[in-house]
């Protein structure tokens, strides 16, 4: 799966997105002072999630939509467990 993704406002995210190695066909792009842009390929959806969502909310998925889909109904579903 090629996914991109935005990490926005945390220094610490935009550093590790640069040093490490997610997916095959890395990209890491600088889109301003607050944003990077990371592009790669991934394989498995699970540990795609667990990629994305461990960035928190300094993570906006561009690409795919089933991946933006998925991430937000987790985002419900977490937000419905605090709210009990």
């Amino acid at each position: 799966y090629e996914i991109t993704t935005r990490l926005v406002g945390s220094e610490m995210c935009k550093e590790t997105a640069r040093e490490r190695i997610y997916g095959r066909d890395q990209t890491v792009t600088p889109i301003d002072e607050d944003t990077t842009e990371l592009r790669c390929t991934m394989q498995n959806e699970e540990n795609i999630m667990c990629f994305v969502m461990g960035f928190g909310s300094h993570c906006e998925v561009v690409s795919p939509q089933w991946l933006k889909d998925r991430v937000k109904d987790e985002a419900e579903k977490i937000l419905s467990q605090s709210m009990r």
